[in-house]
């Protein structure tokens, strides 16, 4: 379809020209300024609570050191355990498992992966205090779904602080591992 000769503009719009605002009547007193309304006192600031996991005694594992050591050593994690058993102490840590209790939904493996990343993400408020490492196990073939499972080490002994951080939680049977038991 033509359209016929178009002609450009030869000149730019000039910018719109700012509205002018009405001047303030002059106050009583003429020369004398208003003064100014003090400004309102700020609020006092809230101190910060402590998480209670930091008024827990000082144990000779390191968290940041551990992360550090078992992701440095990507070809062999195995050997990233020796340095873990020697700063693991059970009386400032514990070991937890983590099981699904809805593998027979795990059908398929691209939602599977996004459930873990989202239960993973949703544990940020415990980064400090946790590390753990969950999988989508294959028993698809054998079971018709996939399994889920984790491990997770917590500063403390108990579960507690996971539950009240990540409310997806409840989703999950959670069993301490006893750290004696070399089998």
């Amino acid at each position: 379809a033509a359209t016929g000769a178009v002609s450009l503009c030869k000149k730019a719009p000039a910018p719109p020209k700012k509205a002018k605002q009405p001047k303030k009547a002059k106050k009583e007193g003429g020369a004398k300024k208003a003064a100014k309304a003090p400004a309102p006192a700020p609020a006092p600031k809230k101190k910060k609570e402590k998480n209670p996991l930091d008024l827990l005694p000082k144990t000779p594992l390191v968290l940041d050191d551990w992360k550090r050591t078992y992701s440095n050593s990507t070809t062999d994690y195995f050997k990233s355990m020796v340095w873990f058993w020697e700063n693991f102490e059970k009386e400032g840590w514990s070991i937890w498992l983590q099981e699904f209790n809805h593998n027979d939904e795990n059908t398929t493996d691209f939602i599977v992966c996004n459930k873990i990343e989202g239960y993973v993400q949703r544990t940020i408020g415990i980064q400090k205090y946790s590390f753990g490492v969950m999988q989508m196990l294959d028993t698809k073939e054998k079971l018709g779904y996939y399994t889920v499972a984790g491990i997770w080490l917590i500063r403390g002994l108990g579960i507690e602080p996971m539950l009240d951080v990540n409310p997806e939680s409840g989703v999950y049977t959670w069993s301490k591992l006893d750290t004696d038991d070399e089998a």
